[in-house]
């Protein structure tokens, strides 16, 4: 799968300010732990290329992408609640 196109549906409802920091990291965790799962599965888009197998890490990929999509479903619906529950006066 394109690392460009994995990028896009991990990050669709949480896009990251134009200037994203170490610190912005630091600061919001779900924004430093889908970078650091952007940059495994760049590691194993690589590790695909340079062996040649477009099935190496397959199911490793699989899985850290439907774990974030499912993580991200579980965030939008609680922010919904929350919105719900509080809504601005």
């Amino acid at each position: 799968m394109n690392t460009g196109l994995i990028a896009a549906l991990l990050l669709r409802r949480r896009r990251a300010p134009e200037r994203s920091t170490a610190a912005d990291n630091a600061a919001n965790p779900t924004r430093q732990r889908l970078a650091e799962e952007k940059a495994h599965l760049e590691q194993l888009d690589a590790e695909r290329r340079r062996r040649r197998d477009s099935r190496f890490g397959k199911v490793a990929e699989d899985r850290i992408i439907w774990f974030e999509l499912i993580e991200l479903e579980l965030q939008d619906l609680d922010e919904q609640v929350n919105r719900i529950s509080h809504p601005r006066k």
